[in-house]
């Protein structure tokens, strides 16, 4: 498996060559303010961080959403079901991979949220709280749509995961048409429901959200190494 993620980050070097800086940039982003705006008040520092944070995210799942399609030849697959265990390696590497890589990208923005907050003696924890959601999220996604990638390929996969996100946005759609929308009637009703949402009684549910999707994520992974093996398996036999 150590192989197999050295492989992974070889492969991608290129890319890695503009997501790394990226990242770096607006995770550290932040920090000009907090080091350069000395009324810098604490709704004004929260919206930095959040706004960062989801940067960052979006960065971070497009390049994600990209790591099969480089081992996508057929002298590639070939070779993985030729290899002992060859699925689970190759499959695995990539659950494995993005695991930590978005695991990273939460740590270090973790690390620039309490700095910030130490620095500026604020109270930056329900931008915490939107950090493990938001991690959550990311992993989730990769939970539902990693397998329709290795069973239909990057490009059909990722067509099939814009179609599940139509879906969830048509569902949006109609809630807005035939929900309650009270919440958004005005700017003080919207603030009061956010800080509901994110009260503090809420607070320990919100940062233990990333633990909830990991076994749904295992099954994703094993979900994934059969399909890997019996489309394989009967794309060479054809």
């Amino acid at each position: 498996m150590t192989g197999m993620l050295y492989k992974e980050i070889m492969t991608h070097t290129k890319q890695l060559r503009w997501v790394i800086p990226l990242l770096l940039i607006g995770t550290l982003f932040p920090l000009i303010p907090v080091f350069t705006t000395p009324d810098l008040e604490n709704w004004e520092l929260n919206l930095v961080l959040g706004w960062c944070d989801i940067l960052t995210l979006l960065v971070a799942g497009m390049y994600e959403q990209g790591i099969f399609e480089a081992d996508e030849k057929n002298i590639y697959r070939s070779f993985i079901l030729s290899v002992p265990g060859g699925a689970y390696l190759q499959t695995g590497s990539k659950y494995l991979f993005n695991i930590l890589f978005s695991g990273l990208r939460a740590l270090l923005m973790l690390i620039v949220i309490l700095i910030s907050g130490a620095i500026k003696g604020m109270d930056i924890s329900i931008n915490i709280d939107i950090l493990m959601i938001l991690l959550f999220i990311q992993l989730f996604f990769r939970t539902l749509e990693t397998p329709f990638i290795v069973r239909f390929g990057t490009k059909n996969g990722n067509s099939y995961r814009m179609i599940f996100l139509e879906a969830i946005l048509f569902a949006a759609i109609v809630y807005g048409l035939f929900g309650d929308l009270s919440v958004f009637g005005s700017m003080e009703s919207f603030i009061k429901g956010f800080q509901e949402f994110f009260s503090k009684n809420n607070s320990l549910i919100y940062r233990l959200t990333p633990l909830m999707v990991l076994p749904f994520y295992f099954l994703s992974f094993l979900f994934s190494c059969r399909l890997f093996t019996s489309e394989k398996t009967n794309h060479i036999n054809a």
